[in-house]
């Protein structure tokens, strides 16, 4: 596959495909970056940022929805996860980071793992009950086990350093098996950080750039 160049957007977060992430624009410099996207309906890939060192695999993104434009140009925007890559060159010509990537091909999930499938959309389940009680975990009842390895990964019950390896992962069924190695673990990880998560936003928090 051939190297494509894309926005870059280093945050203190891990990103997964097929996941929501409501972000919050204030830098001019990613207002011009959002703006860029949003005319062209382009990609931007985000890539964990932490202690001042750039995650080279990350996770493109898109804009879903403009959903407060304020008038002193800051926006609140919904992205979602697109797809995986490797930062193979930065590219530092515009006000944001540019880089040369490569996508990755999604990781291997076939032949499907029935009692696997079973095991994490169990353990999703009781995840959901602390993070969404609302949302019908039935929905992902059918859910291959790469959609549940990013779901799970997703959520709270993880470290930033956990879910970038699970990012970096190619095997599904090897990154569900860690992911579930440790449940009692995972899940009071996962009610420490939905305390947290209420507190932010009875105080109106976006993740911010």
């Amino acid at each position: 596959m051939n190297p494509t160049i894309i926005p870059i957007f280093p945050l203190n977060v891990v990103l997964f495909p097929g996941i929501p992430l409501p972000l919050h624009i204030f830098e001019e410099r990613y207002k011009e970056m959002i703006h860029h996207c949003i005319e062209t309906n382009a990609e931007f890939g985000v890539v964990l940022y932490e202690k001042s060192r750039v995650s080279q695999v990350g996770c493109s993104a898109i804009v879903q929805e403009l959903l407060e434009e304020y008038e002193d140009g800051q926006m609140d925007i919904l992205t979602e996860g697109i797809r995986r890559f490797h930062i193979e060159r930065i590219i530092d010509e515009k006000s944001y980071l540019q880089a040369e990537v490569k996508f990755l091909p999604a990781a291997k999930s076939m032949p499907e793992n029935k009692l696997l499938q079973k095991n994490a959309y169990l353990f999703l389940r009781k995840i959901m009950r602390f993070t969404d009680p609302q949302l019908n975990s039935e929905l992902f009842r059918d859910a291959d086990t790469l959609q549940l390895s990013h779901l799970g990964a997703a959520s709270g019950g993880f470290s930033l350093d956990e879910k970038q390896r699970f990012l970096e992962m190619d095997d599904v069924p090897e990154r569900l098996e860690l992911m579930m190695a440790d449940k009692k673990s995972v899940m009071e990880r996962v009610r420490l950080h939905q305390l947290i998560k209420n507190a932010e936003f009875m105080e109106g928090n976006f993740s911010r750039n």
